[in-house]
Order: C-alpha cells, then structure tokens, then sequence
C-alpha cells in the first residue's frame, strides 16, 4: 500500500507541475505578438505617431520570404544581424546584432497591416497612413529568433501585392483596400 502511494505521487506531481505551467501560459500573447508590439512601441517612441496594427495573417508559404522584400530588420537578436535594435541609449538605437546573417526562408512568417496616425502631428485624428511589416522566425541548426522585416516597397505598389501573394498573405490585400479612404 504504501508503495501504491509513492507511486501515486511519483506520477502525480510531475503532472500537476505540467498543468501549473501550462496555466501561467494561458492569456499570454504568442512571441511574434510580443516581437511586433516591441517594434510598434520603438517606432511610436521615435515618431511620436500612434501606431496600431489593423489586420495580422499568418503566411501559407513563408518559405517564399527573401531579403530583397524587407527595407529593413528590426529585432535584438544576439545571433544574428540586423539592420535595427529596439533599445535605446541616449535616443540613438543600440547595435546588439550578432554575428550571423539571418537564415533564409524563414520558418514562419505573420504579416502586418500597421496604421500610423498624426502623420508627425502627435494629434489623434490627423491624417492615416498605412504600412506592411513582415513578423519572422528565423531558425538554423542551433538558434531561432524573431525579427520584423518592414516591406521594401508602399501599399500602392504592385511588387508588395506580389509580394504579399508570394508568402500567401493575399487576404492582407482585401484589408488594405477596405482601410482605404
């Protein structure tokens, strides 16, 4: 009997402890939420615009994400470059890129319809303006990390409708014209 007990709560206790963290998780936003609200709260510090994030899609074919579509990487990776941090020292962003560049494809990839209001005015209700980000995991052997890539090209161009068809984000386009004025 006693024996059954141990048992017991041999099996019993690694289980609740599984259950507890599984609790904590519950309610916390995924990591490329968390990544896109750091790169939402770096550039709303350094434009004094407000900035929100109108439409999120999950790319089908994240593979198809290559360098030549991102104007820029933004993210803190200790692994690999980046062409931006998100600390800031004395108003100018901190170098803490690593020393790889970044693995492509990407493992996976959300894209972002982000709207920029004020237009530098600080005011709301002043003018609208709209951009695309591409939120990435990029993984090799050994490390993964998420970055930001922002779209190379405007909204009103057709290479980011190519783009967004190419990574299976179409469902971005429909937003896009729908937020239009």
């Amino acid at each position: 009997m006693k024996r059954a007990i141990l048992l017991a709560l041999a099996l019993l206790l690694p289980a609740a402890a599984v259950v507890a963290l599984l609790a904590l998780q519950v309610g916390r936003p995924p990591d490329w939420q968390l990544e896109l609200d750091r790169y939402i709260q770096r550039q709303a510090a350094l434009s004094s615009e407000t900035i929100t994030a109108r439409f999120t899609v999950r790319a089908s074919e994240p593979w198809n994400l290559t360098p030549e579509m991102s104007r820029a990487i933004y993210g803190d990776s200790p692994h690999y470059r980046t062409d931006y941090g998100y600390g800031t020292e004395y108003g100018a962003v901190k170098d803490r890129s690593g020393p790889r560049a970044l693995p492509y494809p990407p493992e996976h990839v959300w894209c972002a319809l982000l709207a920029w209001e004020g237009q530098g005015t600080g005011e709301p209700g002043g003018e609208t303006r709209h951009t695309v980000v591409f939120v990435a995991k990029h993984r090799d052997l050994y490390n993964a990390d998420l970055m930001v890539h922002e779209a190379a090209t405007g909204l009103s161009t057709e290479a980011l409708a190519e783009n967004l068809y190419r990574i299976g984000c179409e469902s971005l386009l429909q937003q896009v014209e729908s937020d239009q004025p």
